[in-house]
């Protein structure tokens, strides 16, 4: 046994990371039951629901969503989320094949 590990001594003799009360362990206790469904996250207006998904897209496609981006920007001094921009680029084009239909 080197002199480092007698000097540290046994794991159950090091402080805990834990809290200890004479009601058992808090962040343990205060963890949400899992067991029970939680109520559903109401969305507003202000924030719709929004799903992560990535996606590969050609040179010219990135270069072109950076620079309406950046012309967004200087139009209204406000630089908006490239989410934001694919979102209204999708709609649109989701609306322009319903009225070619």
């Amino acid at each position: 046994m080197s002199e480092r590990s007698r000097k540290r001594g046994p794991v159950s003799a090091r402080p805990s990371i834990f809290q200890r009360t004479d009601d058992g362990v808090p962040e343990l206790s205060e963890q949400p039951d899992i067991s029970t469904p939680s109520s559903p996250t109401v969305q507003t207006a202000e924030q719709p629901a929004k799903i992560k998904r990535t996606y590969y897209l050609p040179t010219d496609v990135a270069i072109l969503l950076d620079r309406i981006q950046i012309e967004e920007f200087q139009r209204t001094g406000t630089k908006p989320e490239l989410s934001a921009i694919v979102a209204d680029a999708i709609r649109s084009f989701g609306e322009s094949r319903q009225q070619a239909s």
